[in-house]
């Protein structure tokens, strides 16, 4: 990673099981390389330490974040908290238009459902507009919450 990468701040910082908090890649950076080996060489971390690399160069900070998060929380699904999510918007793979993604606490994604997006000011205007609504709804019933396992697609 550059210095100047490394600085690059998360749009949320990262609270950690222990009270610390993360602020930017450099701190995630720093965390991934004090864990054990054995750990630091799980696939999870592996990711997470990828998309470090290049959200130091020139990716967005989000999917760092996402990556992080899974690796810290594992597949253990606690999307019934009340700390609400933050929202990534995406270019779907083919190039179909743009979606959002919820991101819970514990790095656990959803996609939003409905229509693809034309441009990313849309779905930032759909996240501005309706997020609220949407988590409220989805903390009020979590038997309608999706949980993917591993990565975004």
């Amino acid at each position: 990673m550059t210095d100047e990468g490394r600085q690059r701040r998360f749009d949320d910082p990262i609270p950690l099981p222990d009270g610390r908090v993360l602020h930017t890649l450099r701190d995630a950076a720093d965390y991934i390389s004090g864990l054990p080996k054995e750990q630091s060489d799980m696939a999870d971390w592996q990711i997470a330490a990828e998309a470090l690399m290049v959200a130091s160069r020139t990716g967005p900070t989000a999917l760092a974040q996402i990556a992080f998060m899974k690796a810290l929380n594992g597949d253990t699904p606690n999307v019934t908290s009340n700390a609400a999510p933050f929202f990534a918007v995406r270019l779907l793979n083919d190039g179909a238009g743009y979606v959002v993604d919820a991101v819970w606490v514990n790095g656990t994604t959803e996609q939003i459902g409905g229509m693809p997006f034309k441009d990313p000011a849309s779905a930032a205007r759909w996240v501005r507009e309706s997020s609220a609504t949407w988590v409220k709804e989805r903390l009020t019933n979590t038997a309608n919450i999706i949980q993917f396992r591993g990565r975004p697609t």
